[in-house]
């Protein structure tokens, strides 16, 4: 598990090549951006996060405008990092 610095999310990569999001801290940037526990971030930006070094993909998950595409109980929606 990994903290996604000043984020406030709590996020584990996946043997799926995707990562899912365990804990998501009161007031922080992550539930600014509608980001709840549980979420499985599919794409960032468009892509696999297979696609990312593991440095990379963590701050990339946490800059400011990036798009995540998420599943969400079964459901497929897009957020934008805030």
């Amino acid at each position: 598990l990994t903290a996604l610095g000043d984020f406030g999310a709590y996020a584990m990569p996946e043997m799926n090549g995707t990562v899912t999001l365990y804990g998501i801290e009161p007031g922080s940037r992550a539930e600014a951006s509608g980001l709840k526990v549980g979420d499985v971030i599919t794409t960032i930006d468009g892509q696999s996060p297979r696609h990312f070094n593991p440095d990379a993909l963590l701050k990339t998950i946490a800059a400011k405008g990036t798009r995540l595409g998420i599943v969400r109980a079964g459901a497929t929606i897009e957020v934008v990092a805030q």
